[in-house]
């Protein structure tokens, strides 16, 4: 169950509440003497299985293969030839 707040809402966070169940299966939430209003929530989704370490090692497998197929610069690319992170052919510093 989710209390429906108005305003900033945080006024019942920790609050202690009391749920009256009837007989005929109405329910009604109590704080303070006052009724509240709310809504049901829907039952979560259960998670997958976990998987056996055969099947764990084969995902990683094909995930790092496809990490590994990661498009390159040809050879003759402009990117190729910049002079970052190279060192000068005469031992001094290169230039920009």
């Amino acid at each position: 169950m989710q209390v429906a707040t108005r305003g900033i809402g945080l006024g019942l966070r920790g609050a202690k509440v009391t749920v009256h169940e009837h007989f005929d299966g109405n329910k009604e939430l109590f704080w303070q003497k006052r009724k509240l209003t709310y809504s049901v929530m829907d039952k979560p989704l259960r998670q997958a299985p976990a998987e056996d370490g055969k099947m764990v090692n084969v995902r990683v497998d094909t995930a790092m293969a496809r990490r590994s197929t990661a498009h390159k610069p040809a050879a003759n690319h402009p990117w190729r030839n910049m002079p970052v992170g190279k060192a000068a052919p005469n031992g001094q510093c290169a230039a920009l």
